[in-house]
């Protein structure tokens, strides 16, 4: 199969990924708002395999950074539901009691992580088979490595006394996607992880040092 016959049939399989998720979030929205957003989604699908054909970026990065980048913004995705829900039937953005937006604001970053955990896998795998060299193989070595522990950070964090060491695994875990500067999301995705893990680990250290302090919840 030619790269480029390679390049679309990628691309087709992301874009309907990608449109199947959006119609997914919008169903049981007003229609004008939804096709509009379906609409925003495939332009940006179509401007992005351009990009990737401009550049000459491998057809399976083009489309790990279209994948990542959707997966990235579902947090935002299922907000911006919400949102719409509310204007539409003026309820209240509350999730067991809780306002959605404290919700997405104390957990917006974990979902990434493990979003990010799973591209981190994906390229793993996908290095060696693209390429078959040693210096391939290595750094799908490295890059699946960094998935796992990242994975594994976001379980050990909920251990009693361990949501510093999470915390820590889950920011150095993401410096493999740092590298991928090209995709231009991946070290955005990465930094978007690596900056709220980071910050939580200091703020879990100064509260176990702090006799008789409670976890924020």
């Amino acid at each position: 199969m030619s790269a480029r016959g390679s390049d679309d049939g990628g691309s087709t399989r992301v874009e309907s990924f990608v449109l199947g998720w959006v119609r997914r979030y919008t169903n049981g929205l007003p229609p004008i708002a939804a096709e509009r957003r379906v609409e925003e989604l495939r332009s940006d699908c179509h401007e992005h395999r351009s990009w990737g054909r401009e550049v000459g970026a491998p057809a399976w990065a083009v489309a790990v950074s279209m994948a990542t980048r959707t997966i990235a913004g579902m947090p935002a995705d299922l907000h911006w539901r919400h949102t719409q829900l509310a204007t539409v039937r003026d309820r209240s953005l509350r999730r067991r009691g809780r306002p959605m937006g404290r919700w997405t604001r104390d957990n917006w970053w974990l979902v990434l992580a493990a979003l990010a955990g799973t591209a981190l896998l994906f390229i793993g795998v996908g290095l060696p088979l693209e390429d078959r060299t040693l210096g391939a193989v290595l750094g799908g070595i490295v890059h699946a490595v960094a998935g796992l522990a990242m994975l594994a950070g976001i379980a050990v964090r909920r251990r009693p006394g361990r949501r510093a060491l999470g915390d820590l695994m889950i920011g150095v875990s993401a410096l493999p996607l740092a590298a991928w500067f090209w995709t231009i999301v991946a070290p955005l995705l990465a930094l978007a992880v690596m900056i709220p893990a980071f910050r939580d680990a200091a703020d879990a250290g100064t509260t176990s040092e702090t006799p008789g302090s409670a976890r924020p919840a």
